[in-house]
């Protein structure tokens, strides 16, 4: 019989028995020279091959047998339980899920270690959607986070994918700029601005030097103490002994990476201009970005001072904008390197900032890369830097949002699966009330409120109504735009049976925030709006207008419901989540430690979102040590008032008739908590408000009115709400 060659022994500290076990399989039924074909004559290979030290420890396992009384697969499970007994499926589980990517591990080393420890943590199905969670949770890269969190429906191949892009583009940069920096060894000169001749005696020095790094100049070749730098005072911390380029004391800061003049043009007038292209970073060495709504969709760019143009590319810009025209242009765009940038065109569109708004251009470029702000949309808006920087070490809150992008959406939000019912007593006469006259000067403002609301599909005009209602424009704090209101006391209100959910008193809702460290506020968007109506609920609410007559299809305000109704709707998406507090449209969220918050914003927006609602993402506040909550401030001391309203209170004029006492009385009232023994002080001022007693300010009155306001300075105006 011929043989062509043999399987080596088994030795157990060089070889996992599997992998033996897969190499002898593999001889016995390959090898058709052998003449062994069928598995049952592997046995007779297994024993005369794993060698004379495992053939022992064979024999000792199956104890009174011999081992050739064994079948093959007998033999092979009986080793494999001794050399490698299964673990806990909860260890496992547990190393699984702590697993994090290691520092220079590549990402398809960090997923095939996964794979391996997953075998025995028995996810069966769901092995694919362990690995992608993993993947994004302990990929220990900012960047690669964010864009993993970014794709709404992301498998474990798409996951990968960009995983693996984003690392081979960043290997590729690093490479681009060690090849930039060899190709310009003066640049460390330069920098410095330091110009020295070199002695003869130096110049012929061999070769010989150490290959390790100066640490005055980051070169090679040479010792540190023969460094041309070591005189030498650093720009960036003032100290003798090394340049700015390798300097460790450097602060926190921007950085824009060098430039060669060859690579700008001297000048930007024309349109042909070369517009160059280059990556703003920061000293932790992630980039700074920001979010702006741009055609009313959140989007974030990261800023970069050092591009022209504000760029996009024409795969990111398609996703979100594929009904946008983008027009041709000649405009050449180069990169850092001073390579051409391909370019698709050009597309005008609305930037909204916070609170600023323009129309810019954008332009759209092919390939991959990060959305760039450049210096032509730096020169429409002014950012927050202090912000923006502070983002940089706030990478967690920044994936939560950048995960629950949708619920910041500028877009009216849906409740989904249920709608609002308001409740009339039939027996009552419907109540038609005649459009009252708009004032000249806000008549415009009301046009432009009603054109949204219809736009939007909140209100819809209507021929004729049993139920009209005129309307209350009430003016923004913006001074710019309008609430409309139905004045709706005068019609529905008066034969609704009210929905008398209970709104959460004040001091219920501090009491739950006791041991916060830090808060965040959510404010939503046109907060009932965001509730549908009933069709038979519809009829009640029609408002009249200048215009004619409009129909609510959301749940408008000033309906005697709504609060109640707003107020169970929220409370019941959020109910059972630690930490949260309801108050109709304003809910605010608080933890022990910054982890416990972070996993709470977490879970409340997951609930907003599956709910179907939206916030208003410029209104809130987010991980802030104080904020201002129902006409208090909270931090992590305690409840305040408000300093403004304390102010107010305090330079506010004696009152001259009953309605100016009553405004008064309510407004000190409001921190009646803070104010020991207010009712004893204000005895005086509420006996002019009994019936039949006739307005006569003493100075027994006057006494009390100053004696209140002088509470205000009281040091127990400063209390901890768990008090």
């Amino acid at each position: 019989m011929a043989h062509f060659g043999k399987v080596t022994e088994f030795i157990g500290g060089k070889e996992i028995w599997s992998q033996y076990v897969e190499r002898l399989e593999h001889f016995g039924i390959t090898d058709k020279a052998n003449g062994i074909t069928d598995k049952a004559k592997m046995q007779s290979i297994l024993l005369s091959s794993i060698g004379p030290d495992a053939y022992k420890l064979l024999r000792n396992l199956v104890s009174l047998a011999k081992p050739g009384e064994k079948s093959y697969k007998e033999l092979v499970a009986i080793m494999a339980k001794h050399q490698h007994p299964t673990p806990s499926e909860i260890v496992q589980r547990c190393k699984f899920n702590s697993r994090q990517r290691k520092q220079g591990e590549s990402i398809a080393t960090y997923v095939a270690e996964l794979r391996a420890i997953a075998e025995f943590c028995n996810y069966g199905d769901k092995l694919d959607e362990m690995l992608r969670d993993r993947l994004v949770c302990g990929v220990n890269d900012d960047r690669i986070q964010c864009s993993l969190l970014k794709r709404s429906e992301l498998t474990l191949e798409k996951a990968l994918e960009i995983a693996i892009s984003s690392e081979t583009a960043s290997h590729n940069a690093t490479d681009l700029k060690k090849a930039s920096q060899q190709s310009s060894p003066s640049t460390s000169a330069n920098v410095e601005g330091v110009v020295k001749s070199i002695p003869k005696g130096k110049r012929t020095r061999k070769s010989t030097a150490k290959s390790t790094t100066c640490y005055r100049c980051g070169g090679h070749n040479h010792d540190s103490k023969d460094c041309w730098f070591k005189d030498s005072i650093c720009r960036s911390c003032g100290k003798k002994g090394h340049i700015e380029k390798v300097c460790r004391s450097k602060k926190i800061k921007q950085l824009i990476k060098p430039v060669t003049d060859a690579h700008r043009s001297e000048t930007r007038q024309s349109e042909n201009e070369d517009y160059d292209l280059f990556m703003l970073q920061t000293r932790k060495g992630g980039p700074l970005t920001v979010e702006v709504n741009i055609n009313k969709i959140p989007t974030v760019m990261e800023v970069d001072t050092g591009a022209s143009l504000s760029i996009m590319t024409e795969t990111e810009f398609r996703k979100s904008w594929p009904k946008v025209t983008v027009r041709q242009s000649e405009v050449p765009l180069k990169t850092y390197t001073g390579e051409p940038l391909p370019i698709v065109g050009m597309a005008t569109v609305n930037v909204q900032y916070k609170n600023q708004r323009n129309k810019v251009k954008l332009c759209i470029v092919k390939g991959n890369g990060p959305s760039l702000f450049g210096r032509d949309w730096l020169t429409k808006f002014r950012l927050d830097w202090p912000s923006l920087i502070n983002n940089i070490n706030n990478r967690p809150l920044e994936a939560i949002l950048a995960a629950h992008s949708e619920v910041f959406r500028d877009q009216l939000g849906t409740l989904k699966g249920t709608s609002a019912k308001i409740n009339v007593d039939p027996t009552v006469q419907p109540i038609y009330c005649k459009a009252r006259s708009v004032p000249y000067a806000m008549k415009e403002k009301v046009n432009t409120e009603l054109d949204r609301l219809q736009a939007e599909g909140i209100i819809e005009p209507v021929q004729y109504a049993h139920w009209a209602a005129p309307i209350v424009p009430i003016l923004k704090s913006d001074k710019v735009s309008v609430r409309i209101c139905g004045d709706y006391k005068l019609t529905v209100n008066k034969a609704s049976r009210v929905d008398n959910y209970p709104i959460p008193k004040i001091a219920d809702i501090f009491s739950t925030l006791a041991g916060g460290k830090m808060f965040t506020k959510l404010d939503m968007s046109q907060a009932y709006q965001q509730l549908r109506l009933d069709e038979e609920s519809k009829q009640y609410v029609v408002i009249n207008t200048h215009r004619g007559l409009f129909r609510y299809n959301r749940l408008p305000y000033g309906i005697a419901s709504a609060p109640g109704i707003f107020q169970r709707t929220i409370e019941g998406i959020l109910r059972d989540i630690p930490g949260v507090s309801v108050y109709l449209d304003d809910i605010l969220i608080t933890g022990s430690s910054e982890e416990e918050h972070l996993a709470t914003l977490d879970k409340v927006l997951s609930r907003l979102r599956d709910a179907g609602l939206r916030l208003r993402k410029e209104k809130c506040s987010f991980l802030a040590p104080s904020v201002i909550y129902l006409g208090h401030r909270i931090d992590a001391e305690g409840l305040h008032p408000i300093a403004d309203k304390v102010t107010s209170l305090k330079q506010a004029p004696a009152p001259r008739n009953v309605t100016e006492l009553q405004s008064y009385l309510g407004l000190i009232n409001y921190y009646r908590k803070f104010l020991p023994d207010l009712s004893r002080v204000l005895a005086p001022l509420y006996a002019l408000l009994q019936k039949g007693q006739s307005w006569s300010w003493t100075s027994k009155e006057n006494e009390a009115f100053e004696n209140s306001k002088k509470l205000l300075t009281h040091s127990s105006v400063l209390t901890h709400y768990d008090q």
